[in-house]
């Protein structure tokens, strides 16, 4: 299963590339949202913005369950931080997914459970 969210996820990105996601989060601001799995369907929960250096990422979904997070590093790189893995262990996800927006960059990342 874990090979098909993997590969959903992909697809998923490419999608938000085509659509130019990142072009209106360009603001120097994080912002992000949860990744859902609806029944195999990838949504996105509520974007939720916050300043240069974070942003609390609403782990509501509108259906189905959290499998990971999406939040940008504006001027920065798609890796996650140390607090953004400290942040998706809590939540219990294992996906993580950084954009740059000045790049238009997004890469995914596995984050294993046990820190």
């Amino acid at each position: 299963m874990a090979t098909r969210i993997g590969r959903r996820l992909r697809q998923r990105v490419a999608i938000m590339k085509q659509e130019n996601v990142l072009g209106h989060m360009n603001d120097g601001v994080e912002h992000g949202f949860c990744i859902c799995n609806d029944r195999g369907k990838l949504i996105a929960g509520r974007e939720t913005s916050g300043d240069h250096y974070n942003v609390s990422v609403d782990m509501n979904c509108p259906a189905g369950k959290p499998i990971g997070i999406f939040h940008t590093h504006p001027g920065g790189v798609p890796e996650p931080s140390s607090t953004d893995i400290k942040s998706a262990r809590q939540h219990g996800v294992e996906h993580l997914c950084i954009g740059v927006p000045e790049k238009g960059v997004i890469k995914c990342h596995r984050v294993s459970r046990k820190a």
